[in-house]
């Protein structure tokens, strides 16, 4: 059971970086940063240039969201800040 989670879960993962291009750009913000962080501000102000404040708001929380369940990035509410997980560095 364990092993099929882990497959899915491997699964989503590439397909969010093929077919997702904000999570993958996400992603590529957070390896080329030193400490591999980055503040929600920055992708905000990105999806604003492209849509209306609140479209822009939960297309970036369904990223969230997606890319933490597929274990790509972390996100903390109290900084508001995404930072790699280790193994996808």
């Amino acid at each position: 059971m364990h092993s099929d989670t882990e497959e899915r879960k491997r699964l989503f993962r590439e397909h969010l970086l093929r077919f997702v291009p904000l999570t993958a750009h996400i992603c590529r913000i957070l390896k080329e940063r030193k400490g591999g962080r980055a503040p929600r501000a920055r992708f905000e102000v990105e999806l604003e240039d492209h849509l209306n404040r609140r479209a822009a708001e939960r297309t970036l929380r369904a990223a969230t969201a997606w890319g933490r369940y597929a274990e790509l990035f972390d996100y903390d509410d109290k900084t508001r800040s995404f930072s790699i997980i280790s193994h996808h560095q």
